[in-house]
């Protein structure tokens, strides 16, 4: 069983650029919802400006949607969700990993990187099988062409044998033709 906490599909919805952002440390481990940070800053007085330091919902979102976790807020507003809820949530022990919808979180990647580096990974996989069945393929072509030289000399000798059997008692006709053979002698 795993937990969102350390996943790496685990993200926030900015809501200034609707893409889904990597979760960062505290939020998975105090459920504080980051803020972008703006050094030497005049006090901020305008509601727009609030709005932009705090650019993500709160709510955790699973980026393959192994699970809903939304609905996990169902009974109050998604804003109105304590550090306590949002927490629980996280730290629920999920069978995500049975299904492959799960990768360990690493820092500084977003869930569209961690899916990326899973199918990186995928098709390296699949590239290394193919390997190995094209190297058994060519293994068992070399063994077929072996066998076949073989049985090909095999095949040669037995037939160089019956030629040359052939030739011999060829020759022993001819020269049983050719000699003279002895004249009876008259009877006497």
């Amino acid at each position: 069983m795993v937990k969102c906490e350390g996943c790496g599909f685990l993200a926030l919805r900015n809501r200034l650029t609707g893409e889904l952002d990597e979760v960062p440390e505290d939020y998975r481990s105090k459920a504080e919802i980051p803020r972008f940070r703006r050094p030497n800053m005049a006090p901020r007085v305008a509601t727009w400006a609030v709005w932009f330091d705090h650019p993500y919902s709160g709510v955790p979102t699973c980026s393959v949607r192994a699970h809903p976790l939304h609905n996990e807020f169902a009974n109050k507003p998604i804003a109105e969700a304590s550090r306590e809820e949002i927490s629980a949530t996280l730290t629920k022990e999920r069978n995500c990993s049975d299904r492959g919808l799960f990768t360990t979180w690493q820092q500084g990647f977003t869930p569209k990187e961690h899916r990326e580096m899973l199918d990186r990974q995928w098709a390296h996989n699949q590239q290394r099988n193919q390997n190995w069945i094209n190297l058994g393929v060519a293994l068992l072509a070399v063994f077929v062409a072996a066998f076949g030289i073989w049985s090909s000399s095999n095949n040669n000798k037995e037939a160089a044998r019956l030629q040359a059997d052939a030739t011999l008692k060829a020759a022993q006709m001819q020269i049983d033709a050719i000699r003279p053979t002895p004249t009876p002698e008259p009877p006497k």
